[in-house]
């Protein structure tokens, strides 16, 4: 791994530290490493959403306001669900059963509302990722090699 290698790679009182750490091993990847580190945490965000917080009242009614999730995340949704035995449909049936039949009452009562502000519910939670992890970049520049990594990383990418 190119970022975690013996040479310094702190200078002017930088430190290593987690994030230092997580955007490093990012320069090794393909594409943008910001991209990659946030396509992950939609991937885990995902996974722990249909494993562990199906039936979670907040979680819920984040997904009752947005309407579900996005046509992206959702077919992300059906590809996690179908392709790990863990997990499989059930979480995915329960989620939009939930939000279809909240739909449906309330375009019975009259109140049919549009999606909240913000809407998917995973893209927000990837919006907060992407803002992490370009901060934590932009605080590391100057004190760290990160940005030696990035231009390393990105002449491997041609």
């Amino acid at each position: 791994m190119f970022g975690l290698g013996k040479r310094s790679n702190v200078r002017n009182g930088g430190k290593r530290d987690i994030l230092y750490l997580t955007l490093a091993r990012a320069m090794d990847l393909r594409g943008c490493p910001i991209c990659q580190l946030v396509r992950t945490a939609e991937e885990k965000a995902l996974c722990s959403l249909l494993y562990e917080h199906v039936n979670d009242p907040s979680i819920r009614e984040k997904l009752r306001k947005g309407l579900g999730l996005c046509t992206y995340h959702a077919w992300l949704m059906v590809k996690a669900a179908s392709s790990n035995p863990l997990l499989g449909g059930l979480g995915p049936a329960i989620i939009y059963e939930d939000v279809l039949s909240h739909y449906l009452k309330e375009a019975l009562s009259g109140k049919v509302k549009r999606p909240s502000e913000g809407g998917c519910y995973l893209c927000e939670l990837a919006r907060s990722y992407e803002e992490v992890y370009l901060g934590a970049l932009v605080d590391r520049v100057d004190s760290t090699d990160l940005i030696e990594l990035y231009g390393f990383s990105f002449n491997l990418m041609l």
